[in-house]
């Protein structure tokens, strides 16, 4: 996937100008953005990033825990891509980072190579989604959307409630198995368990107890069966 990326972004390069150096191997992947490829000024307005993760590997892996959110990321990569490109929506004025790396083992180094480019880089919040492929119906159980901590206040948690609410109110849709659904979720508070790394948490933790203090939230199905024979593609959400 990492030679994949690298050669999207290196066909990239050569159509857009902000686009300076690009280095890193497999999927920790770095991209250098300039607003002159010749004196390689940084874009300083494109440095602001909004991280979204999804952990790849897991000591019990399973469709929910967390292909789900692995493949949910890169839908929501290609998505923003063809409205940009379609003319849907402007580009955005932030940068938003696609992270897929293993859990814990994979966020705290990356964070550590944050610490050491943070007088070119800063990142204003980070989405993580864990666990986020079950389907309501079969389970029995909304999914949960776990607000930041009172120690790393942010407008979003309150704007992830906004965009849930104006999904929720939609029309329902229709899912391939003839299923209706409409978008069953919970907002709650910051919950430690789900905070404490190598615990029970999720790589999101990470953001929250590193010393960045970033506001993160945590999106995922609470069913009993991750980390077992029972997280399989029967119980999937096929939306």
């Amino acid at each position: 996937m990492g030679q994949k990326i690298t050669k999207r972004l290196l066909e990239m390069q050569e159509k857009y100008e902000v686009i300076g150096d690009i280095r890193g191997p497999g999927l920790f992947i770095g991209v250098e953005l300039v607003k002159n490829k010749e004196t390689r000024e940084p874009f300083t307005e494109l440095t602001e990033e909004i991280v979204l993760i999804a952990h790849l590997c897991h000591p019990a892996p399973g469709a929910n825990d967390n292909a789900s959110g692995s493949a949910t990321l890169a839908e929501i990569a290609c998505q923003i891509n063809t409205m940009v490109t379609n003319g849907l929506i402007p580009p955005p004025q932030r940068t938003i980072r696609f992270l897929w790396v293993p859990e814990f083992s994979g966020t705290v180094p990356w964070l550590k190579l944050y610490d050491k480019q943070r007088d070119k880089r800063t990142i204003h919040a980070a989405l993580n989604l864990d666990m986020v492929g079950e389907s309501p119906a079969r389970i029995g159980t909304p999914l949960t959307i776990y607000g930041q901590s009172m120690s790393t206040p942010s407008l979003l948690t309150p704007f992830i409630q906004h965009v849930c609410e104006l999904v929720a109110n939609q029309k329902p849709k229709f899912s391939p198995d003839g299923r209706q659904y409409t978008l069953n979720y919970r907002m709650a508070p910051f919950c430690h368990r789900y905070f404490i790394p190598l615990v029970d948490g999720s790589g999101c933790s990470s953001f929250v107890v590193h010393l960045c203090n970033l506001g993160s939230c945590i999106l995922c199905h609470q069913s009993g069966t991750h980390k077992s024979n029972f997280d399989a593609g029967r119980l999937k959400c096929p939306l």
